[in-house]
């Protein structure tokens, strides 16, 4: 049980990093990856990656564009 909660909180920290806030929710996030406690899914995520999810999703991700791809030749 252990492995399966730390994979869908890794999925939902990554959903997090990827989600526009203003479309999206923790709750919706932390709902679709299984977590139907909030306040237990926000301790952990907390615990584990030290910030709450609130400010994950508000925190930009790394997105790769055009713009930051080196080209050689």
């Amino acid at each position: 049980m252990a492995y399966l909660r730390e994979v869908g909180l890794r999925r939902a920290h990554q959903s997090l990093l990827e989600s526009d806030p203003s479309a999206t929710s923790v709750a919706s996030i932390a709902y679709h990856w299984g977590f139907t406690n909030l306040g237990r899914f926000a301790a952990a995520h907390t615990a584990r990656y030290d910030e709450p999810p609130a400010a994950t999703l508000r925190r930009p991700a790394y997105r790769l564009t055009q713009s930051n791809v080196i080209r050689t030749g």
